[in-house]
């Protein structure tokens, strides 16, 4: 599995969307942010690829629109457009995925995973709070995936940038510090596996699992507390 980059959403809207929906008794809205991000995992990269994104919670989910998707009543959800899931609804157990760049009273409502083909937007704001609008297909229920985590303080991220043309069994990679959507500095790091195959960044322990011919890398990673 490869790790998917991720696209920050405006803190600001955020704020927005909280203070829209204080004291909302048809909408029990809680923050749906998470305290902390799993660190174990593994992958498998080619050159170019980013092995690991650091998180510093609290973070919120993203998700990506897989396809364009047609509400009835509604302008369509753009493809590819990310959606971070901002609010969980305590009354139903839907999570709701807000994207400003749609609209700022309506969000996607996800439930076990998918959309949900008969309340697939709901408005939790504004003149028309509580309104609703169903899918125009209800196969498109399944076109939002993972995409990873926005977070609000900065991070880092580890790149995969391919062989040393000189050593083949020198394994180079970029460590990025980000700050918001910016990187804000970066330095490369190169692993000999002659000296094992496994390393140690910023606390968080990588092992290579195998270096195939054709340049991919598999690996896991596990915070190294």
């Amino acid at each position: 599995m490869k790790v998917g980059k991720v696209k920050l959403i405006g803190l600001l809207a955020g704020l927005l969307l909280t203070a829209l929906i204080g004291g909302c008794a048809k909408h029990p809205l809680t923050n749906a942010s998470v305290t902390s991000v799993e660190t174990d995992g593994h992958g498998k990269i080619s050159m170019g690829d980013t092995a690991y994104i650091h998180y510093i919670c609290p973070c919120l989910k993203t998700y990506r629109v897989q396809k364009e998707i047609q509400i009835s009543g509604l302008p369509a959800i753009p493809a590819q457009s990310i959606w971070i899931a901002r609010f969980n609804n305590a009354k139903t157990g839907e999570t709701y995925l807000v994207n400003d760049n749609y609209h700022l009273q309506l969000a996607l409502v996800m439930r076990n995973g998918a959309i949900n083909p008969v309340k697939a937007v709901a408005q939790f704001a504004g003149m028309k709070k509580s309104r609703t609008w169903p899918l125009s297909s209800p196969s498109d229920s399944t076109a939002l995936q993972p995409d990873g985590y926005s977070f609000n303080s900065p991070s880092w991220k580890l790149q995969y940038l391919g062989l040393d043309k000189e050593n083949n069994k020198v394994l180079r990679f970029s460590i990025s510090n980000i700050s918001g959507s910016e990187t804000i500095g970066q330095v490369e790091y190169n692993h000999n596996l002659a000296n094992g195959n496994s390393f140690v960044i910023k606390g968080v322990k990588f092992e290579v699992l195998e270096k195939g011919n054709d340049g991919t890398l598999a690996y896991s990673y596990s915070a190294n507390e």
